[in-house]
């Protein structure tokens, strides 16, 4: 609970949308299942510093006038812990209705922040009308909603790369896609080569960018390790794993001189993807 001396002022505010053609997170327009769906977000929104912390959420959803969902929504953990401020995707807006099609009904989506550095991007998803939900805390990387292949997908990072064998500024972090369905959020990455092949030529193209200036490769190679054995192309990685060591391109003269480095770090890079499902 926050200390007296620390709230300043205390609002109670409300978030409508109406007709559920909210934006998406990357700036593209839902489309709503028909025109009928009206939604209401009242909340709480206590003035602390760095920002306002929101709680007491309430979620009221109609379809053509009549109440399909009424409930309090529970702040995802991590806000319970942190506290969370309301933050708009960029460009977009802090409540959202998704349509996941006329047989399923909206999607309601609060974007949330725990504001610290660093982090962290934090949606809580609600299905209507079932009222199935989930938190996703999407780390540092943030996430954007778009539509690939027709469904509505966040595409964000692993976030578990950062700091994994290098400095955050030098680490990179491998696409990585989600969906919500069935009441969680899934990872479906591998559903989508085409994203990841443009996330391995990023990756590849800042590797040979470090190798060239004998700087730190050792995280954006990472990366594009990941991506590759989500490809399927185990063996790619495995070469040019062993052609950097053999090269030193995996402790240069110009990298960062904390973690692992040289064969240790292949072995153990390797032991990551395998671990995390990437490598098989």
């Amino acid at each position: 609970m926050l200390a007296a001396a620390r709230i300043r002022l205390v609002v109670l505010a409300v978030l409508v949308v109406v007709g559920a053609s909210a934006a998406g997170a990357s700036g593209g327009n839902g489309t709503p299942a028909d025109p009928g769906w009206d939604a209401t977000l009242n909340y709480s929104a206590v003035q602390s510093t760095p920002f306002p912390l929101v709680s007491k959420l309430h979620l009221r959803v109609t379809r053509l006038g009549a109440v399909v969902y009424d409930r309090i929504v529970p702040l995802p953990r991590d806000c319970i812990a942190k506290g969370c401020e309301l933050v708009p995707p960029a460009p977009g807006r802090p409540f959202q209705l998704v349509d996941l099609g006329p047989k399923r009904g909206p999607m309601a989506l609060i974007w949330l922040s725990t504001g610290a550095a660093h982090c962290c991007t934090v949606v809580r998803a609600v299905s209507i009308p079932d009222g199935a939900t989930a938190a996703r805390n999407f780390g540092d990387s943030g996430a954007r909603l778009v539509t690939l292949g027709g469904k509505k997908v966040f595409v964000s990072a692993d976030a578990r790369f950062a700091y994994l064998f290098t400095s955050f500024a030098s680490s990179g972090l491998p696409v990585q896609i989600w969906r919500f369905q069935n009441g969680a959020f899934v990872v479906v990455t591998r559903q989508f080569p085409d994203s990841v092949v443009a996330d391995v030529e990023r990756w590849w193209t800042l590797t040979q960018r470090a190798r060239g200036s004998h700087g730190e490769a050792r995280g954006v190679f990472a990366a594009w390790a990941a991506d590759k054995c989500l490809l399927g192309q185990k063996a790619d990685v495995q070469r040019e794993l062993a052609s950097g060591v053999a090269a030193g391109v995996f402790s240069p003269p110009n990298g960062e001189p904390s973690g692992l480095a040289g064969q240790p770090y292949a072995t153990a890079l390797l032991r990551k993807l395998t671990a995390w499902g990437y490598c098989h």
